[in-house]
């Protein structure tokens, strides 16, 4: 299983096909005992995953540059 976020987007993509490309696992499954460590393990993904991708806060919304393969068309 995946389980996918798309940063910096604000639309609505229920009813639409979408590809994604796996670059890299970030971390396996985990259970957390309260909704602050997993709303902490959230925001520690979060930026795992954009040093992978290389991209910093709201720079991927709508890109079409070579940082994200496949993201928008790439």
């Amino acid at each position: 299983q995946v389980e996918t976020h798309i940063f910096d987007f604000d639309g609505d993509l229920y009813g639409l096909t979408i590809r994604v490309d796996v670059i890299e696992r970030l971390r396996g499954d985990a259970k957390f005992e309260h909704l602050d460590a997993l709303i902490e393990q959230l925001r520690k993904d979060e930026e795992a995953a954009r040093a992978v991708l290389r991209l910093e806060p709201r720079d991927c919304a709508r890109a079409s540059d070579d940082r994200a393969p496949g993201a928008w068309g790439n």
